[in-house]
Protein backbone atom coordinates (compact mmCIF):
# COMPACT_ATOMS: atom_id res chain seq x y z
CA UNK A 1 0.00 0.00 0.00
CA UNK A 2 1.54 3.35 -1.21
CA UNK A 3 1.13 6.34 1.11
CA UNK A 4 1.20 10.15 0.57
CA UNK A 5 3.22 12.56 3.40
CA UNK A 6 4.52 16.02 3.61
CA UNK A 7 6.04 16.52 6.43
CA UNK A 8 6.80 19.96 7.58
CA UNK A 9 8.87 22.01 6.75
CA UNK A 10 11.65 22.09 9.65
CA UNK A 11 11.37 18.44 9.68
CA UNK A 12 12.05 18.36 6.13
CA UNK A 13 15.57 19.53 6.84
CA UNK A 14 16.23 16.90 8.71
CA UNK A 15 15.23 13.85 6.47
CA UNK A 16 17.14 10.99 5.99
CA UNK A 17 17.43 7.28 6.59
CA UNK A 18 13.87 7.01 5.77
CA UNK A 19 14.47 9.98 3.85
CA UNK A 20 17.72 11.46 2.86
CA UNK A 21 19.07 14.29 1.15
CA UNK A 22 19.86 16.29 4.04
CA UNK A 23 23.45 17.15 4.43
CA UNK A 24 23.11 20.35 2.49
CA UNK A 25 25.69 22.06 5.10
CA UNK A 26 28.44 19.16 3.96
CA UNK A 27 27.76 18.64 0.67
CA UNK A 28 28.91 21.71 -2.01
CA UNK A 29 29.27 20.39 -4.98
CA UNK A 30 26.54 22.61 -6.72
CA UNK A 31 27.57 26.57 -7.52
CA UNK A 32 31.41 25.40 -6.76
CA UNK A 33 32.98 25.45 -10.08
CA UNK A 34 32.98 29.42 -10.41
CA UNK A 35 33.77 32.21 -7.25
CA UNK A 36 32.75 34.91 -7.48
CA UNK A 37 34.99 37.25 -5.74
CA UNK A 38 32.62 39.00 -3.63
CA UNK A 39 30.63 36.29 -2.62
CA UNK A 40 31.10 35.51 1.16
CA UNK A 41 28.09 32.64 1.25
CA UNK A 42 26.65 29.79 -1.32
CA UNK A 43 23.07 29.07 -0.23
CA UNK A 44 21.68 25.66 -1.78
CA UNK A 45 17.80 25.60 -2.25
CA UNK A 46 16.71 21.63 -2.77
CA UNK A 47 13.55 20.21 -3.85
CA UNK A 48 13.23 16.33 -2.86
CA UNK A 49 11.08 13.62 -3.09
CA UNK A 50 11.55 9.45 -1.65
CA UNK A 51 9.79 6.58 -1.70
CA UNK A 52 10.16 4.62 2.16
CA UNK A 53 9.02 2.32 4.27
CA UNK A 54 5.91 3.44 6.11
CA UNK A 55 8.42 2.66 9.43
CA UNK A 56 11.48 0.89 10.38
CA UNK A 57 10.37 -2.85 9.39
CA UNK A 58 7.57 -1.95 7.29
CA UNK A 59 6.27 -3.93 4.04
CA UNK A 60 4.16 -1.08 2.64
CA UNK A 61 5.76 2.51 1.51
CA UNK A 62 5.32 6.29 1.71
CA UNK A 63 5.98 8.86 -0.86
CA UNK A 64 7.74 11.75 1.09
CA UNK A 65 8.11 15.41 -0.69
CA UNK A 66 10.18 18.16 1.12
CA UNK A 67 11.85 21.20 0.60
CA UNK A 68 15.36 21.41 2.13
CA UNK A 69 17.99 24.47 2.81
CA UNK A 70 22.03 24.35 3.03
CA UNK A 71 24.64 27.47 3.88
CA UNK A 72 27.71 27.72 3.63
CA UNK A 73 31.06 30.16 3.01
CA UNK A 74 32.25 30.57 -0.18
CA UNK A 75 35.48 29.52 0.70
CA UNK A 76 34.96 26.12 2.38
CA UNK A 77 36.43 23.62 0.13
CA UNK A 78 34.52 20.75 -1.55
CA UNK A 79 33.63 17.98 0.43
CA UNK A 80 31.33 15.10 -0.51
CA UNK A 81 28.73 13.65 1.34
CA UNK A 82 26.08 10.92 0.91
CA UNK A 83 22.32 11.61 0.20
CA UNK A 84 21.94 9.16 3.59
CA UNK A 85 23.91 11.72 6.21
CA UNK A 86 22.82 13.22 8.65
CA UNK A 87 23.29 16.65 9.11
CA UNK A 88 26.90 17.33 10.32
CA UNK A 89 29.01 20.27 11.21
CA UNK A 90 32.67 19.65 10.79
CA UNK A 91 34.03 21.35 13.97
CA UNK A 92 37.52 19.35 13.01
CA UNK A 93 38.51 19.16 9.54
CA UNK A 94 41.53 18.33 7.42
CA UNK A 95 42.19 16.79 4.36
CA UNK A 96 41.82 13.26 5.40
CA UNK A 97 39.51 13.84 8.62
CA UNK A 98 36.29 15.52 10.18
CA UNK A 99 34.23 15.13 12.73
CA UNK A 100 31.60 17.29 14.54
CA UNK A 101 27.73 17.34 16.03
CA UNK A 102 25.33 15.60 13.45
CA UNK A 103 21.79 15.05 13.63
CA UNK A 104 18.91 13.19 11.79
CA UNK A 105 14.97 12.83 11.49
CA UNK A 106 13.74 9.51 12.29
CA UNK A 107 9.75 8.61 11.39
CA UNK A 108 7.63 6.99 13.70
CA UNK A 109 5.14 4.09 13.09
CA UNK A 110 1.01 5.11 13.77
CA UNK A 111 -1.86 3.28 12.82
CA UNK A 112 -2.57 5.83 10.06
CA UNK A 113 -5.39 3.04 8.83
CA UNK A 114 -3.42 0.17 8.64
CA UNK A 115 -5.67 -2.22 10.47
CA UNK A 116 -2.79 -4.79 10.87
CA UNK A 117 -1.02 -2.48 13.47
CA UNK A 118 -3.62 -2.37 15.50
CA UNK A 119 -3.56 -2.70 19.57
CA UNK A 120 0.44 -1.83 18.93
CA UNK A 121 1.67 0.93 20.55
CA UNK A 122 2.71 4.02 18.41
CA UNK A 123 6.22 4.96 18.06
CA UNK A 124 6.57 8.95 17.90
CA UNK A 125 8.88 10.64 15.68
CA UNK A 126 11.95 11.62 16.99
CA UNK A 127 14.91 14.12 16.09
CA UNK A 128 18.53 12.39 16.91
CA UNK A 129 21.01 14.45 17.47
CA UNK A 130 25.00 13.02 18.16
CA UNK A 131 27.91 12.92 16.62
CA UNK A 132 29.87 11.84 13.61
CA UNK A 133 33.67 11.19 12.36
CA UNK A 134 34.70 10.62 8.95
CA UNK A 135 37.76 9.34 7.50
CA UNK A 136 39.57 9.56 3.84
CA UNK A 137 42.40 7.17 3.60
CA UNK A 138 42.20 8.35 -0.51
CA UNK A 139 40.58 10.52 -2.48
CA UNK A 140 38.23 8.18 -3.48
CA UNK A 141 37.06 6.14 -0.33
CA UNK A 142 35.37 6.77 2.87
CA UNK A 143 34.24 6.02 5.66
CA UNK A 144 31.84 7.25 8.14
CA UNK A 145 30.29 6.47 11.61
CA UNK A 146 27.43 8.48 13.43
CA UNK A 147 26.23 7.82 16.72
CA UNK A 148 22.73 9.64 18.00
CA UNK A 149 19.97 9.73 20.43
CA UNK A 150 16.83 10.85 20.19
CA UNK A 151 14.98 13.63 22.80
CA UNK A 152 13.22 10.68 24.56
CA UNK A 153 14.60 8.38 27.02
CA UNK A 154 12.77 5.43 24.70
CA UNK A 155 14.14 6.52 21.59
CA UNK A 156 17.35 5.02 22.51
CA UNK A 157 21.34 5.16 21.02
CA UNK A 158 21.43 4.14 17.40
CA UNK A 159 24.64 4.33 15.49
CA UNK A 160 25.49 3.70 11.81
CA UNK A 161 28.40 2.52 9.97
CA UNK A 162 29.03 3.83 6.30
CA UNK A 163 32.22 3.41 3.60
CA UNK A 164 31.69 4.59 0.02
CA UNK A 165 33.60 4.58 -3.01
CA UNK A 166 33.29 8.22 -4.86
CA UNK A 167 33.80 8.37 -8.09
CA UNK A 168 33.57 11.74 -10.33
CA UNK A 169 33.02 11.61 -13.84
CA UNK A 170 33.03 14.33 -15.58
CA UNK A 171 30.19 16.77 -14.44
CA UNK A 172 28.74 12.96 -12.75
CA UNK A 173 29.63 12.14 -9.21
CA UNK A 174 29.03 8.55 -8.19
CA UNK A 175 28.91 7.07 -4.95
CA UNK A 176 28.17 3.28 -3.47
CA UNK A 177 29.00 1.72 -0.62
CA UNK A 178 27.76 -0.93 1.76
CA UNK A 179 26.27 0.16 5.37
CA UNK A 180 25.64 -1.46 9.28
CA UNK A 181 22.74 -0.20 12.06
CA UNK A 182 23.35 -0.66 15.65
CA UNK A 183 20.91 0.05 18.48
CA UNK A 184 20.17 -0.54 21.78
CA UNK A 185 18.14 -2.28 24.15
CA UNK A 186 16.00 0.48 24.65
CA UNK A 187 15.86 1.40 20.41
CA UNK A 188 15.29 -2.07 19.56
CA UNK A 189 12.35 -2.62 22.08
CA UNK A 190 10.59 0.82 21.08
CA UNK A 191 10.87 -0.46 17.18
CA UNK A 192 10.83 -3.74 17.30
CA UNK A 193 9.41 -5.35 20.70
CA UNK A 194 5.84 -6.21 21.63
CA UNK A 195 4.39 -6.24 25.24
CA UNK A 196 1.72 -8.84 26.60
CA UNK A 197 -0.72 -5.94 26.20
CA UNK A 198 -0.30 -5.76 22.62
CA UNK A 199 0.02 -9.39 21.63
CA UNK A 200 -3.02 -9.54 23.71
CA UNK A 201 -5.14 -6.73 21.57
CA UNK A 202 -3.18 -7.75 18.18
CA UNK A 203 -3.43 -11.77 17.38
CA UNK A 204 -0.68 -11.19 14.53
CA UNK A 205 2.15 -10.68 16.94
CA UNK A 206 3.51 -12.47 20.21
CA UNK A 207 5.56 -11.38 23.05
CA UNK A 208 8.99 -10.41 22.05
CA UNK A 209 11.53 -8.68 23.76
CA UNK A 210 14.72 -7.98 21.22
CA UNK A 211 18.03 -7.30 22.75
CA UNK A 212 20.39 -4.58 21.49
CA UNK A 213 22.90 -5.08 18.75
CA UNK A 214 23.21 -4.83 14.57
CA UNK A 215 19.45 -4.71 13.42
CA UNK A 216 20.22 -4.07 9.70
CA UNK A 217 22.70 -4.11 7.00
CA UNK A 218 22.28 -2.94 3.22
CA UNK A 219 24.10 -0.89 0.28
CA UNK A 220 23.21 2.36 -0.86
CA UNK A 221 24.31 4.03 -4.23
CA UNK A 222 23.98 7.73 -5.56
CA UNK A 223 24.61 9.76 -8.44
CA UNK A 224 24.88 13.29 -8.63
CA UNK A 225 24.94 15.42 -12.37
CA UNK A 226 25.86 19.14 -12.33
CA UNK A 227 24.36 20.86 -14.81
CA UNK A 228 25.81 23.81 -14.60
CA UNK A 229 27.08 26.19 -11.44
CA UNK A 230 23.63 26.89 -10.18
CA UNK A 231 21.89 23.39 -10.85
CA UNK A 232 22.13 19.75 -10.41
CA UNK A 233 20.47 16.98 -9.68
CA UNK A 234 20.36 13.79 -7.27
CA UNK A 235 19.22 10.62 -7.55
CA UNK A 236 19.89 7.82 -4.92
CA UNK A 237 18.63 4.46 -3.88
CA UNK A 238 19.61 2.15 -0.75
CA UNK A 239 18.36 -1.46 0.37
CA UNK A 240 19.00 -2.59 3.77
CA UNK A 241 18.27 -6.26 5.02
CA UNK A 242 16.98 -6.03 8.64
CA UNK A 243 18.93 -8.90 10.62
CA UNK A 244 19.41 -10.53 14.17
CA UNK A 245 16.72 -9.48 16.65
CA UNK A 246 14.77 -7.35 14.35
CA UNK A 247 14.18 -9.89 11.73
CA UNK A 248 12.86 -11.95 14.45
CA UNK A 249 10.22 -9.73 15.96
CA UNK A 250 6.71 -10.46 15.00
CA UNK A 251 6.28 -7.04 13.93
CA UNK A 252 8.89 -7.89 10.99
CA UNK A 253 8.00 -11.11 10.53
CA UNK A 254 3.82 -11.02 9.96
CA UNK A 255 3.08 -7.66 9.77
CA UNK A 256 5.92 -6.04 7.78
CA UNK A 257 9.10 -7.15 6.08
CA UNK A 258 12.60 -7.93 6.24
CA UNK A 259 13.66 -6.25 3.43
CA UNK A 260 13.93 -2.21 3.65
CA UNK A 261 14.26 -0.07 0.08
CA UNK A 262 14.86 3.94 -0.64
CA UNK A 263 14.42 5.62 -3.50
CA UNK A 264 14.52 9.09 -4.26
CA UNK A 265 14.75 12.43 -6.36
CA UNK A 266 15.88 15.47 -5.52
CA UNK A 267 17.04 19.23 -7.61
CA UNK A 268 19.07 21.69 -6.22
CA UNK A 269 19.81 25.50 -6.96
CA UNK A 270 22.50 26.89 -5.76
CA UNK A 271 23.34 30.78 -5.28
CA UNK A 272 25.96 33.25 -3.94
CA UNK A 273 24.93 36.10 -1.28
CA UNK A 274 27.13 38.36 -0.06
Amino acid sequence: MARYALPAFGLGLLMTGGAAFAADWSFPTEATTTRQPDSQWIVTLKGNGIISPDYLGAKDYTFTPFPSIGVRKATTPYQFSAPDDGIGIALFQNEWFNAGPVARYRPGRYLDGNRELYGLDKVKWTIEGGAYAEVWPTQNLRGRVEVRHGFRDADGWVGDLAADFVMPVGNLTLSAGPRMMFGNGKFMRTNFGVTADEAYYNWRVTPYKPSGGMFGAGVAAAGTYKFNDNWSATLQGSWTRLVQDASKSPIVRNIGSKDQFVVGLSAAYSFYVR
